[in-house]
Formats: C-alpha cells, structure tokens, sequence
C-alpha cells in the first residue's frame, strides 16, 4: 500500500533536500515499519510503502509523523 504526501515548497527541498533514510529511521521511531519510503525533492513527494493498508491509528501515526517533518522544513 503506497501514501503519499506532497511538500510545496520544492525550491526549500532543493536547497535543503529531504533523505529517504532519515525518514525510514523516523517511521520506525514512532512504531511504524514502512516497506521502503521514497522521496522526490524536485517535485516534493514523499512516498511510504507498507505491505498492507494501514488502520486508522497508525495511519493517524504517519499523518502527524509527517505533518511535523514538513513543519520543521519551513
């Protein structure tokens, strides 16, 4: 099951770009184990991969994970 959440600042992730890895690691701090998660910073996709649909607590788990990521971008 992929989501995907979409930063619109791209030309903040070009001079400060995001890394897949820092995101894998953060997933898994809050209880998440993602598949695999990509990043695109040039249009400002970010990508997780789970092997199943998420349940609501953990897809609530991976909304604030990555509401609070894009709020330290800015």
């Amino acid at each position: 099951m992929e989501y995907e959440y979409i930063y619109p600042d791209v030309e903040k992730l070009k001079k400060n770009p995001l890394k897949a890895d820092h995101i894998m690691q953060l997933a898994e701090e809050v209880g998440l184990k993602p598949i695999v998660a990509r990043v695109d910073n040039y249009s400002g996709q970010v990508f997780f991969y789970f092997d199943k649909h998420l349940e609501n607590e953990d897809k609530e788990k991976l909304d604030k994970l990555v509401d609070k990521l894009f709020k330290e971008l800015k």
